[in-house]
């Protein structure tokens, strides 16, 4: 019977040291997955701010366009009718 006893106690020392090493496991595993958390939120809020950068220069490169198709029609406008009506007059 003590013999029983010792084999049940080294038994329950034993799957309490196992249990204590697979709860330490299970917190780094959580602590690392925390820490995953952490930087995938910070790469989403990254992506996000980068998103709306491009966001903004896609509009400001459109209006530049704008601008300059706006600056080559004055250009071509204003150099036609002259250059023309000059040749016209000056004859």
């Amino acid at each position: 019977m003590e013999a029983r006893m010792t084999a049940a106690e080294s038994l329950a020392e034993e799957l309490q040291m196992e249990n204590d090493a697979q709860a330490t496991e299970l917190a780094v595993a959580q602590q690392e997955l925390s820490s995953l958390h952490i930087k995938l939120t910070v790469s989403e809020e990254r992506v996000e701010e980068l998103e709306k950068q491009q966001e903004v220069q896609a509009t400001e490169l459109a209006v530049a366009q704008q601008e300059l198709s706006t600056l080559e029609l004055r250009l071509s406008v204003s150099e036609g009718p002259h250059h023309g009506a000059g040749a016209t007059v000056g004859r």
